[in-house]
Parts: C-alpha cells; sequence; structure tokens
C-alpha cells in the first residue's frame, strides 16, 4: 500500500473487524473463516491500491505541473 489515502491503519482495521466477524459466524472453523475473509477483502484493498498512485502523483507534482 502507498501512503498517500492515509489507508493504512484504516486497512487494518477494516481487515480485523471484518475478521472478526468471519470467526464469529463459524467458531469452530477459522480455517474456513479465513477462506471467507480474503475474497471479501480483496476487492476492497485492490480498489485503494489502483487509487493510491493517481492521489500521489495529484498531490506531490513538482514545478508548473
Amino acid at each position: 500500500m502507498l501512503p498517500y489515502l492515509a489507508q493504512g491503519a484504516a486497512m487494518a482495521i477494516e481487515d480485523a473487524a471484518v475478521l472478526a466477524q468471519r470467526l464469529a459466524d463459524t467458531p469452530h472453523d477459522p480455517p474456513g473463516a479465513i477462506r471467507r475473509y480474503r475474497p471479501q477483502r480483496r476487492r476492497r484493498t485492490a480498489r485503494t491500491q489502483r487509487r493510491a498512485p493517481r492521489t500521489g502523483a495529484r498531490y506531490h507534482t513538482a514545478g508548473r505541473a
């Protein structure tokens, strides 16, 4: 993750909340909970990773840009 959307801590908090919910849904199947967690977070984190470079370029330009 690039640091341009201030998402580092936010993503970690979101990850923890989603994983906690998956574990609560099936407390006797932690491996299954993790398997369900991964695809659920993939779209959100991928979108954030795609947006970060654009934001970095926008706010960290040099010269006349």
